[in-house]
């Protein structure tokens, strides 16, 4: 979709960005405003790289700022940092874990429980 077809320059044209986001907003049903703190997304980085989101709205995840509730997920058994793509180190994974940002094993155990 790559955000509505919107020709990108390399010059930075905040009237556009606003334009293309306002379309994308309305067409997803996100708030129109691109700088809401609870986005997680940095819309004017994925504008400039001429980059919107797909045809069900969902945004590259390189996009995403840190705080974004799906940062980091387990997959294929490992913690992913989707913003880098790469594996969290176990002392990354404790550390979250700790802040609550990741669910314990415990967690996982009760969550996985409660869907069977």
């Amino acid at each position: 979709m790559a955000g509505l077809e919107e020709k990108v320059t390399d010059e930075f044209d905040e009237f556009r960005f606003q334009s293309w986001y306002k379309k994308i907003a309305e067409t997803f049903g996100l708030n129109v405003d691109p700088d809401d703190p609870e986005h997680f997304y940095d819309y004017r980085a994925a504008y400039k790289s001429g980059e919107g989101p797909d045809q069900f709205g969902k945004w590259p995840s390189k996009y995403k700022k840190q705080g974004h509730k799906d940062q980091f997920m387990k997959i294929a058994g490992k913690w992913i940092d989707t913003i880098t793509g790469k594996a969290l180190s176990q002392e990354q994974i404790a550390r979250l874990k700790e802040f609550g940002r990741i669910t314990t094993d415990e967690q996982e155990a009760r969550i996985k429980g409660e869907n069977e």
